[in-house]
């Protein structure tokens, strides 16, 4: 054999000897990789227990079932519903796999559900799309992740306790890219045209348009993560017949967070909008509430969750332990004290409600002066580092709707009937509006009533007055 053709034999060994080795390699990595993800998702999942009942592995791929246990939806009367999924790997290095061309994978997987247990041991037979449901992952050789789940539309009845439900939803796309070492990263999006669900015996149907979710969210400490989110609703309606009369159409939902971390301290800022809602037939919005809270301590709320995951699943259950909640109570107890003394600031910087009777504005905030605080228990203790104020104003109509609703209560308990409660409680719900005008608690501006709270070193202000 000329020397040539054997070295290029000696270096084809090598390679595939290479190729090979790296390949057991990638199978081991792959295999402790994924035992570490999924304690990692039960852990910040309560009541959902996970496990791997199955890991066969071979050179070049694996076959692997997991079991979700959902504890939450745990009974005396039937066993504790899970679902079993399989997963079939393929582990490289794979080439021609990514993207680009040529790209290196560490893994590509498919998943679906093979098996329902316990309370949902028929589930497969009495929706069997839940078959359809296929989970596309692919792992790079840098710890980039990406994933691509798909459920088919679902058109059927179901029976569940005697009663006959009838389901109707679009197909379900989610698409999620990021990374997984050294730091989770996650991006993705979520789309479902829509669905509805009807309860024929109760004349009840609820329907679904355009729902959409992005997010895009990094790991910033062991149970925290930053970044944005934000789920939008095309349309929601509720309607029932007889004794469950109403009709309720809400338009353009959208719910949007956004958590940054700085110099150790978290900021969330929370926005609730729609565009109208239509009950019965009076017409609510264009609404916006937004929350903010702050200077809370990053490092201590993700303390406090590591804690809380021992006890967290105990608690969700339908008849918790009094001692676990008990427990819990007193690890918020042991959290509340250091992040008070980072001066914590909660504050509604909008609220805006258009109705039919008229306009409600308003915005506050609540401060905790951290140099001021000595204890938490009895709460009493923290009245001298707590620092708030309001402004509200209410459209006259309104708050006189408001005042009906609350009279017409309250005559109906001292024994009136229906009609004689709402016969007297317009002039009722003026009576008491009236001496809260007199009282200067609120202030007559024409068309509305305003009023401006405040609280300081122990005082209460209201409308620049000093209540006794």
């Amino acid at each position: 054999m000329q020397k040539g053709v054997k070295i290029t034999v000696v270096i084809g060994v090598l390679l595939l000897a290479g190729y090979l080795g790296a390949t057991y390699w990638v199978g081991n990595l792959i295999q402790r990789e994924y035992y570490r993800q999924l304690e990692t998702a039960a852990g910040r999942t309560p009541g959902l227990e996970m496990q791997v009942t199955a890991y066969d592995k071979a050179f070049f791929s694996s076959t692997v079932k997991t079991e979700l246990v959902f504890s939450l939806f745990k009974s005396a009367e039937e066993e504790t519903p899970s679902m079993v999924f399989q997963s079939d790997i393929q582990h490289g290095p794979l080439i021609l796999f990514g993207k680009g061309s040529p790209a290196f994978q560490l893994l590509t997987s498919e998943s679906r559900i093979v098996q329902t247990t316990g309370a949902w041991a028929g589930l497969l037979e009495t929706v069997p799309e839940l078959k359809q449901l296929i989970s596309n992952d692919r792992i790079s050789y840098s710890w980039g992740y990406e994933n691509r789940t798909e459920f088919p539309a679902v058109d059927r009845d179901i029976t569940v306790d005697g009663e006959t439900l009838q389901l109707q939803t679009a197909a379900l796309t989610a698409e999620l890219t990021g990374r997984l070492q050294p730091e989770m990263t996650l991006r993705g999006t979520l789309s479902m045209p829509g669905g509805s669900f009807r309860v024929p015996g109760e004349q009840l149907q609820t329907e679904l348009k355009e729902i959409n979710m992005e997010f895009d969210m990094r790991q910033v400490l062991e149970t925290l993560y930053a970044g944005t989110s934000t789920m939008k609703v095309g349309t929601f309606s509720l309607q029932g017949e007889g004794h469950n009369a109403l009709s309720l159409n809400l338009k353009d939902l959208e719910v949007a967070a956004v958590i940054d971390i700085v110099d150790g301290m978290l900021r969330e800022k929370i926005s609730y909008r729609f565009d109208k809602l239509l009950v019965n037939e009076d017409l609510y919005g264009p609404a916006v509430l937004e929350l903010v809270l702050g200077n809370l301590d990053a490092q201590i709320l993700a303390d406090f969750q590591q804690e809380l995951q021992s006890v967290q699943t105990d608690l969700l259950t339908p008849q918790p332990d009094p001692l676990v909640a008990q427990q819990v109570v007193e690890k918020m107890k042991a959290l509340a004290l250091p992040l008070l003394k980072k001066s914590p600031k909660f504050e509604v910087t909008q609220l805006n409600v258009a109705t039919p009777f008229g306009t409600l504005d308003s915005k506050g905030q609540v401060h905790i002066d951290g140099d001021k605080v000595i204890g938490i228990d009895p709460p009493m203790l923290l009245i001298a580092a707590l620092a708030a104020d309001a402004d509200l104003s209410v459209d006259k109509g309104l708050l006189r709707q408001v005042g009906q609703l609350f009279a017409t209560n309250a005559l109906k308990k001292q024994g009136l009937s229906a009609e004689q409660a709402q016969e007297h409680a317009p002039q009722q719900a003026q009576a008491q509006i009236d001496g809260l005008v007199a009282a200067n608690i609120l202030v007559d501006t024409g068309e509305a009533y305003r009023l401006q709270a405040k609280f300081d070193n122990g005082a209460a202000y209201v409308n620049g007055k000093r209540m006794q």
